[in-house]
Order: structure tokens, then sequence, then C-alpha cells
């Protein structure tokens, strides 16, 4: 349905009754990514290593985290310097196999 097509449907009052509702009873794809990560949390608390901090719903529902803080430009370098030791540790290893050959 049209933005037009939902003007000529409903009416103003309508609206603001959906939108007051809305507030009282929120609904919609991030609503219920909550209420299925409360039921996955609660599933899966019982079977949780012991001494281990209880699941909460967003460690089922990345969307759910509050956003991650902008990278530092000493921890871009950081992760860029382990990437390169990984990959030459990679290299090295994968040229050894070759040369047994």
């Amino acid at each position: 349905m049209t933005v037009a097509e939902l003007g000529a449907r409903m009416s103003s009052m309508e609206f603001s009754e959906w939108r007051a509702f809305a507030a009282e009873e929120p609904f919609g794809p991030l609503r219920e990514d909550e209420r299925a990560g409360v039921i996955a949390s609660m599933l899966a608390n019982p079977y949780r290593a012991k001494g281990r901090a209880p699941f909460v719903p967003a460690d089922f529902f990345p969307s759910l985290r509050e956003p991650a803080p902008p990278p530092t430009l000493e921890g871009l370098a950081e992760k860029l310097k382990a990437w390169a030791a990984a990959d030459a540790k990679r290299r090295k290893n994968r040229t050894r196999r070759v040369k047994a050959r």
C-alpha cells in the first residue's frame, strides 16, 4: 500500500491511535528480535558454563547491542600488524609444505 492509499483509507485519528498503541506496545522486526532473544536466553541459561554470566537477549541478536565505538587509529594499526603477522606465518607454512613435496 502506498502512502497516498493509506492516507485515503486511514483517518488522522486512527493513525494517532496506532501511534499511541505502538508507544505502549512496540511491534515490528526489532521488537520481534527482542522477544526471540528473551526466549533464546531463557533456553540457553540452564546450560551455560559454571561461573559464566547469564546470557542476555543481545547475545543472540547483535542488532540489539549498543553500537561499537568508532575505531581508533592505534587500534586499526594493531589489527593490521596482527593480520600481517598471521599472513606471514601462513605464507611461511605454505612454503614449507610446497618444498616438502
